[in-house]
């Protein structure tokens, strides 16, 4: 696994950067981007952290290494908790506002693997005379066959949520999910004593 030194040299790699102007040769070194690097790099360095490393690595069961939780495939309710537990800290320790760490893509592909094998059906999949049965059991309606519905479904997903259709205006707008309700679900939140503490920490820091 990467150290947090490992990922610091990694960013010194001749990279250039123009920023207002300016021509940055070495991000490592510019000011406005160190306390970030610093916040990254310290995320790398708690894997390697005996408080932390229970909860945001575990042992990969292909190579026998420890690798980033993050990386776990989720298919079972304890593996949830067990990514849960992972977010959590890492959440708490960077005091939320590193909401996109760097392996956040890798870990969103992953997710979308695993969605797409539980339900990412094609025609050819209903037609699988193994899997049918458990389509028209799982998605079959009151009015609608279950063929039906699964075209239905996905001509709504390309329709909101494709590339092609909304997907784009969802994501600028709800990103977070309905601003309105966020509001009164913080309100409602056992844990906003516990949020708004963290902010004071981080204010006091």
């Amino acid at each position: 696994m990467r150290t947090g030194q490992e990922y610091v040299e990694s960013l010194r790699d001749g990279r250039r950067l123009f920023i207002d102007g300016e021509l940055v040769t070495d991000v490592t070194e510019y000011p406005p981007m160190q306390r970030v690097i610093n916040s990254v790099a310290e995320t790398f360095q708690l894997q390697h952290d005996s408080v932390y490393q229970e909860v945001v690595t575990y042992v990969s069961p292909t190579s026998s290494d420890r690798v980033s939780t993050t990386y776990l495939p989720t298919r079972t309710y304890e593996e949830f908790l067990q990514h849960h537990r992972c977010d959590y800290a890492r959440t708490d320790f960077t005091y939320g506002i590193m909401g996109r760490l760097t392996d956040f893509m890798s870990a969103f592909l992953l997710d979308q693997e695993i969605s797409l094998r539980a339900g990412g059906f094609t025609d050819a999949d209903y037609n699988n005379p193994e899997l049918q049965p458990l389509v028209d059991r799982l998605l079959n309606g009151p009015d609608i066959n279950a063929e039906d519905r699964l075209q239905l479904m996905k001509l709504a997903w390309d329709m909101t949520s494709e590339h092609f259709g909304s997907r784009q205006h969802l994501y600028e707008n709800y990103y977070s999910g309905d601003p309105i309700r966020n509001r009164v679900n913080w309100y409602q939140h056992p844990k906003r004593v516990e949020c708004q503490e963290m902010v004071k920490r981080l204010l006091e820091w």
